[in-house]
């Protein structure tokens, strides 16, 4: 970091060391400082990907407003259209005779959050109704890689080619619908692909918490809780599709991993935890855990996430605990874990796992809850700080979520005192969430499949 602040206080217009710049300040947790550095001269207009991270970036801040965001958004779908203004735009429309021909982008097919919610639906597809592509674009394959190969009619290795060569191959394989399951999370992302609409419905999906800002990107798909229908529509670019049992269908990993017993009976003393990316803790959480530290004396706060991969970085962060008042004696902080069986394991050692604001927890939340551990959360008013919210309205755990921080930190030590009940709903969530309809695969995706065919008879 202090050798590209040096270069970029010697080259201050250089555009390129503003991106890296910036690029290094998100991955070190800096998030409105990153922000800033994109926004300078509008560096972030200096290249698609750049303008791609800058939008990433925004979901991890509350410096700018919904409308605000939606403005940058905006402005990326006039970039892109300049960019692509001379591509033909000739989408194919739905032969009736054969079955509805669905494809997946994604780069990542492999070892990744995604494959939670994507492995269930794959493995659900009706083929006599839908014939799957799947375009991989990640950089390596592994044994989940295989699965998804496995279940796709056509496997199609996109990472060499380019947008241009792409957008033909999707064309070229007449796709009918085509589901972008990471927009601008992506390291390659391929929004000019949409642009170039190889397909007539192109829809955002999971990866993603937010609009694309691309004009050819139709709809997306959420539910009610997190994007209310009389609140979200007017901050999308596309039209919104509300799945009405929520827009996840979770798979656990290691599903055979037993919950513990509740630390807080071995300790006496409560344990909370965060294991949400390390983008997710903002400096407000981190204050605000602060204040829960001295709120219940006896307890203590284990945090993990892939910000502390090496001294340097766990430096950085635990200045930025610091900072934030946290205390360090009653603080262990944890580097990412290589194995997922070990990740997971580390849910029996905390009772409470704290979720992250503005940005909510998605598969942590889940592997939280399959683990017995439930998420206190924080919810706003965008999806992405709503989606820990519809996960546990969905399982009637309304008393874990918080719309102020005053309310957050009341419901986070309340159980201080109350650890038999605690005890009790950590023995009884992994069964509730497998009966919940987040885990009901197969009525999911008959529903997602409801959704997809509807679009092809009534596109508009």
């Amino acid at each position: 970091l202090k050798l590209i602040k040096r270069a970029h206080a010697s080259e201050p217009e250089n555009a390129s060391i503003h991106i890296c710049l910036a690029e290094t300040l998100l991955a070190l947790g800096h998030v409105d400082d990153a922000i800033k550095v994109y926004d300078k001269n509008k560096f972030y207009r200096s290249s698609l990907k750049a303008f791609a991270r800058f939008l990433e970036a925004q979901n991890y801040s509350s410096q700018n407003s919904r409308k605000q965001v939606l403005q940058y958004a905006k402005e990326f779908g006039d970039f892109l259209e300049a960019d692509t203004k001379n591509v033909a735009r000739k989408p194919r429309t739905y032969d009736s005779k054969r079955s509805i021909r669905l494809g997946y982008l994604s780069p990542d097919f492999r070892k990744h959050s995604v494959a939670h919610f994507m492995q269930p639906i794959y493995q659900h597809h009706n083929r006599d109704s839908f014939e799957i592509f799947s375009y991989y674009d990640g950089a390596s394959s592994d044994d989940t890689s295989e699965f998804f190969k496995s279940k796709s009619e056509h496997w199609r290795d996109t990472r060499n080619l380019t947008d241009e060569a792409l957008a033909q191959k999707i064309s070229e394989d007449k796709i009918d619908i085509l589901v972008d399951l990471a927009v601008h999370t992506a390291t390659k992302p391929r929004a000019r692909v949409f642009a170039m609409q190889p397909a007539a419905i192109q829809i955002n999906y999971l990866g993603y918490p937010n609009t694309s800002g691309i004009r050819q990107m139709t709809h997306r798909l959420v539910d009610a809780y997190t994007d209310p229908a009389d609140q979200a529509e007017q901050f999308c670019t596309e039209q919104l599709i509300h799945l009405p049992n929520g827009f996840l269908c979770f798979q656990p990993a290691h599903a055979d991993l037993k919950v513990g017993a509740l630390p807080a009976d071995k300790n006496s003393a409560l344990t909370y935890g965060s294991f949400n990316s390390g983008l997710k803790i903002s400096d407000k959480m981190l204050r605000l855990w602060a204040q829960l530290l001295e709120k219940v004396p006896s307890s203590k706060l284990i945090i993990k996430n892939s910000c502390m991969r090496d001294t340097s970085s766990t430096q950085v962060f635990r200045e930025r605990c610091l900072e934030a008042g946290l205390d360090l004696e009653r603080t262990e902080l944890l580097p990412f874990a290589e194995k997922q069986e070990d990740h997971l394991a580390l849910y029996n050692r905390i009772d409470i796992h704290l979720d992250t604001h503005p940005y909510s927890g998605t598969t942590t939340t889940f592997e939280a809850l399959w683990m017995g551990v439930p998420s206190i959360t924080l919810a706003g008013d965008t999806h992405r700080s709503r989606v820990t919210g519809s996960i546990l309205s969905r399982l009637d755990l309304h008393e874990f979520i918080a719309v102020s921080e005053a309310e957050y930190l009341t419901k986070c030590s309340y159980w201080d005192n109350n650890f038999k009940e605690l005890g009790e709903l950590r023995a009884s969530l992994r069964d509730r969430l497998t009966e919940s309809k987040m885990m009901n695969a197969k009525a999911f995706t008959k529903e997602l499949e409801g959704i997809f065919t509807q679009l092809i008879q009534c596109p508009n």
